[in-house]
């Protein structure tokens, strides 16, 4: 008996890694032909009545020629610390954990079946074939007879998540044939979809009848927070393919059924989630949720013919898409170059750093005119990595604050205008930005400079790691308490109790409505912004309480407070302004207006040049005041350089 038959007989124990080194003693790695002109590899997966280990042989054909003759898998591709072996035309391919047990559960019972997977049919180690498959990587997914979505080995509660997904689905589809037998009056059909969603959701007992409601909340939540949802190549391969199954080992998943719930029922029923999500579980619950939401946006424009903006710009996509995770940085780029639109876009090249891929896009979109976008975008992260110049975004990093520039503001109902632009000329200057190497020059004019940066002391209870924006609130509740306690007016003349209070929200407008759940903010980097005051005692600190018991009476307002103080610190100025600053903001840093942006940024000289940190939010010259006050401060804006 050879070592190879030995090792795969019936009676073989399954440790992967004895596998692995058995098979580098007796066997050779499968090495990859090279691919022509738009050529792809598809994978023949034999099926189980070929034997008990999983097996494949290579198909070589053109992207062309194999449309509807395959699937697509999509799927987390996991760690490789402990690679599986892959049986391959009498060689084999090292695989992940997560392929392996794909492959085991799409295996069919006696055919073959014809499959596209990016991880071994593309050679991942030859970086020039890799970026010319990722270029085709559109076509490829448009091509499958359909995508299959898989989320991981089947457990008990996924079952019950997958059950009640078609059951919602079920309902929704009964409640639409129900309307038109009915012959109510709609809009359109996605107005009919929207009502028949909301009259599942008229109460909780209704939407959960036949169910655990809080066994089926859990499942969900376990089911959102697998990895696939969090993927930023899965974006592309969800969007694009016209037909897509969702699977949990064998079981199948109604994904059509997320959107419906957490839009339109959950919200309608008023579900909450308090006390289902753990703190631990709740940034990979809520970035799931995000994501999965978007994608179905995303899908819904991309496949109707009649949408001139099928294709959003590079720039605003990668905006949105912001928290996904890649494990290599330049695929933030890559996976959504494909989904995007433009004079202009960055071809892959896995040969390009880093830092050179980033500022490849900044430049690109300096060229289309997107030039605010770049440098508000820059200031939501600290921008750590050296290989970076400080006003191209990191895209790499999930948001650390909100863009303040896009807020809509209580006084006004508007924007922000600290440039004074929009109140004197209608509308945003377009800012005037020159690149040279890795600086930006942009007109602009230093107001004011930081005195004194609130101290980030340690909040018994909370964790700064597990709960940076309760710490952060908690700091900067502090510091306004001891402003108020203070004689000194504020140069606007205004109330102390005033100012406090639109400093500690930003001056975000108060929307009207209920807020019932995380999701109904439209932008998935603020569903995390919320710090949750159950962390904090009582007994050990004053300020729980009123914390708890202002969530419950003005969730907007709590909402809008937790947003604000994101990623930031109280600053008082050289003039006694006081504001909320990036958290990396120290005493000596300026204050600067910038032509064309409408809210104040904070720079760091550094010799020659300026280093961004961020975005601020300084009460009293947000909405061009300083500008009214002296007529003659916008002739006094010079070219900044930062780099």
């Amino acid at each position: 008996m050879s070592p190879q038959t030995y090792l795969y007989s019936r009676r073989q124990y399954n440790f992967p890694g004895v596998q692995f080194f058995i098979l580098q003693q007796t066997s050779v790695e499968y090495r990859y032909l090279p691919l022509g002109t738009n050529e792809i590899r598809l994978i023949k997966l034999r099926p189980v009545s070929d034997g008990p280990n999983i097996s494949i042989s290579f198909i070589y054909t053109t992207v062309e020629k194999a449309e509807g003759t395959y699937e697509a898998l999509s799927y987390a591709w996991g760690g490789s610390t402990r690679p599986h072996v892959l049986l391959c035309d009498g060689s084999y391919l090292k695989i992940t954990t997560s392929l392996q047990s794909a492959l085991s559960n799409l295996r069919l019972d006696s055919a073959p079946r014809q499959l596209w997977v990016d991880a071994i049919c593309i050679n991942q180690p030859d970086s020039l074939e890799r970026g010319r498959q990722v270029v085709l990587m559109e076509q490829i997914y448009r091509n499958a007879s359909k995508t299959i979505v898989y989320l991981g080995d089947r457990s008990v509660d996924s079952d019950l998540a997958a059950k009640y997904l078609e059951s919602h689905m079920a309902r929704v589809k009964g409640a639409v044939a129900h309307f038109i037998n009915q012959r109510m009056v709609a809009q359109d059909n996605y107005d009919v979809l929207q009502i028949c969603i909301k009259s599942l959701g008229v109460n909780q007992a209704i939407l959960f009848e036949g169910f655990d409601q809080r066994a089926v909340q859990k499942a969900l939540m376990n089911l959102l927070s697998r990895p696939w949802f969090r993927r930023i190549w899965v974006i592309q391969e969800f969007v694009v393919s016209p037909t897509v199954d969702m699977y949990c080992g064998k079981t199948k998943c109604e994904w059509g059924s997320f959107a419906a719930m957490f839009y339109y029922s959950f919200v309608k029923a008023k579900v909450s989630w308090n006390n289902i999500v753990s703190p631990k579980q709740k940034t990979h619950f809520f970035r799931g949720l995000a994501q999965i939401m978007q994608m179905h946006e995303l899908r819904n424009k991309f496949h109707d013919k009649e949408d001139d903006d099928r294709k959003p710009y590079l720039i605003k996509l990668l905006s949105s898409c912001r928290a996904a995770e890649a494990t290599m940085p330049v695929d933030k780029i890559f996976a959504l170059v494909n989904l995007s639109s433009g004079p202009r876009n960055p071809e892959p090249d896995y040969l390009k750093s880093k830092g050179e891929a980033y500022l490849e896009v900044a430049e690109l979109a300096l060229d289309n005119g997107d030039g605010r976008k770049i440098l508000c975008e820059a200031a939501l992260t600290n921008r750590e990595d050296p290989s970076l110049p400080s006003w191209v975004p990191d895209w790499s990093e999930p948001p650390f604050r909100i863009n303040l520039s896009q807020i809509a503001i209580a006084s006004e109902g508007l924007f922000f205008d600290a440039d004074s632009s929009r109140s004197t000329r209608g509308r945003i200057d377009t800012p005037l930005l020159r690149v040279e190497g890795t600086t930006i020059f942009v007109k602009g004019v230093i107001v004011q400079t930081i005195a004194i940066v609130g101290p980030n002391r340690p909040v018994e209870g909370a964790s700064p790691d597990e709960a940076p924006n309760l710490v952060n609130l908690i700091n900067i509740l502090s510091n306004l308490d001891m402003f108020l306690g203070t004689e000194l007016e504020y140069p606007t003349g205004e109330e102390k109790s005033s100012v406090a209070a639109r400093i500690l929200e930003a001056d975000q407008q108060q929307q009207p409505g209920d807020i019932t759940s995380f999701w109904e903010e439209t932008h998935s980097r603020d569903l995390l912004f919320e710090a949750e005051p159950s962390a904090l005692s009582p007994d050990t600190h004053p300020l729980a309480e009123s914390m708890r018991l202002h969530r419950l009476e003005d969730p907007r307002g709590y909402a809008n407070m937790c947003r604000a103080v994101a990623g930031r610190r109280l600053a008082i100025t050289d003039q006694a302004y006081i504001g909320l600053v990036p958290d990396t903001a120290k005493e000596g840093d300026k204050i600067c207006i910038l032509q064309g942006f409408n809210v104040p940024f904070i720079l760091r000289q550094i010799e020659k040049r300026y280093k961004l940190l961020g975005d601020a939010y300084v009460h009293g010259i947000m909405l061009g005041e300083l500008f009214a006050q002296n007529e003659k401060l916008k002739e006094a804006m010079v070219e900044i350089a930062i780099g």
